[in-house]
C-alpha cells in the first residue's frame, strides 16, 4: 500500500500542510494560516546539543502563522554547538 502522507514523523505535522479556515473549519479564508509544525505556538522543541529545549519555529519564525515558501533547512533556528 502506498501512502500519500507527507507529514513529518517527528511532529506529526508537515510544514507544507494548510491550516483550517478562520472558523476552525476546513479550507483557507483570506486570513493567515496556522503553522502546523508548531501548531500556532511559535516554538518547537529542539534536541540539538543533547538536552531538549524550546526554540523559535523555523517554519513560521516564531509568529505561529504559516509563511509561504520558507525553507526551514536553509535558515535553521539554531546551529550545532
Amino acid at each position: 500500500m502506498v501512502s500519500d502522507d507527507t507529514t513529518d514523523g517527528a511532529t506529526g505535522a508537515g510544514p507544507d500542510q494548510r491550516g483550517g479556515g478562520a472558523d476552525g473549519g476546513p479550507g483557507g479564508g483570506a486570513g493567515p494560516l496556522t503553522c502546523l509544525a508548531c501548531r500556532g505556538t511559535g516554538t518547537v522543541i529542539s534536541g540539538l546539543g543533547g538536552e531538549p529545549h524550546p526554540v523559535p519555529c523555523p517554519w513560521c519564525r516564531g509568529t505561529g502563522e504559516r509563511i509561504e515558501g520558507i525553507d526551514a533547512q536553509e535558515q535553521p533556528s539554531e546551529t550545532s554547538r
